[in-house]
């Protein structure tokens, strides 16, 4: 059996168990699969990728170190920097999106980004963060939106499958993230199962476009990658 698929399939068992143990109170075994389900994560895509891409594994890394922190969500220390991981996490999937998403289609990312303030606004107005909260909830939202419309554009860019299956996933993230939950502790304290499947959606995006990478060899893309085994697709006038 093959390395990769013995990860999906431990993957798969420990996701499915962890979903057992949300509907029990912060279980020993609760925490100890959360902290499980990214590494493992990980060790899908390096095992399946060609080429590793250098944004996806930061990610990741900062997405597992934003479930470790708010373990302990109520130490505020380890909220704020579980919140500014998670950030940073998201961030990186921008980078990311970015690069699939050209060429840009200028009048959907002009009513998007107008959709993306009115619904940010409405959220705010609604959830009602208390003064210590604001500039985080802001922050949050902000990024969650940017990440959202970055992968209408992917969708828009790539079609197909591929990129349905991306921006339905960003819309699941900022939805399970936009609660009517007037704790904002609460909120990022719960959705975990949909973290890791917006993780999970990031890893089929770099498998089942690494070929393309590979032709296009973008100067960015350059950049920020780091090579495993060498692409096997020949260049154009080669």
């Amino acid at each position: 059996m093959e390395l990769k698929l013995i990860f999906l399939i431990i993957l798969g068992a420990v996701s499915l168990v962890y979903l057992v143990t949300l509907f029990f109170k912060d279980s020993i075994l609760q925490f100890i699969l959360k902290g499980c389900l990214v590494p493992l994560i990980l060790a899908v895509y390096l095992s399946r990728a060609n080429t590793i891409l250098l944004p996806i594994i930061l990610a990741l890394v900062f997405g597992w170190l934003g479930d470790v922190l708010l373990l302990k969500i109520n130490n505020l220390l380890c909220f704020r920097l579980g919140l500014a991981s998670f950030l940073l996490g998201h961030i990186f999937y921008i980078i990311t999106m970015f690069n699939y998403a050209q060429p840009f289609n200028i009048l959907i990312l002009i009513i998007s980004i107008a959709a993306a303030v009115c619904y940010g606004i409405f959220m705010f107005r609604l959830v009602q963060p208390t003064s210590d909260m604001k500039i985080p909830v802001i922050a949050y939202e902000t990024i969650l939106l940017t990440m959202a419309i970055f992968a209408l554009q992917l969708f828009l860019s790539q079609g197909g499958k591929f990129g349905a299956f991306v921006f339905a996933g960003s819309l699941f993230f900022v939805a399970s993230d936009s609660m009517l939950d007037e704790n904002p502790r609460h909120s990022l304290r719960n959705n975990s199962f949909n973290n890791v499947n917006f993780r999970i959606t990031a890893f089929l995006v770099a498998r089942r476009k690494i070929r393309r990478i590979c032709i296009r060899r973008k100067p960015f893309l350059r950049s920020i990658r780091f090579h495993v085994s060498s692409c096997d697709i020949p260049q154009k006038g080669a």
